[in-house]
């Protein structure tokens, strides 16, 4: 009851995939992930994951797990885990 409680706060105020949407705007203009071509948010109804999935041009996808971050957090997370 308390985790859910949390986990309202922090995501009630964030569109988190918008967050996404103006990160990969960002990271495509890199040397590095140049061949960046999505970043979709998912929460999961079922246990409250949060995970965002990385897609490259080639197919490749990678998950990042985003449980309980704030957009900030979550930014961090996503870059961290792409370089």
């Amino acid at each position: 009851m308390i985790r859910n409680a949390i986990l309202k706060a922090i995501t009630t105020s964030e569109d988190k995939q918008a967050i996404c949407d103006a990160l990969l705007l960002a990271l495509k203009k890199t040397q590095h992930l140049h061949d960046l071509v999505g970043l979709k948010y998912t929460k999961m109804d079922c246990n409250g994951d949060e995970i965002v999935v990385a897609e490259f041009e080639n197919g490749h996808k990678k998950k990042i797990c985003v449980n309980l971050d704030s957009g900030t957090a979550m930014i961090a997370d996503i870059a961290t885990k792409l370089l």
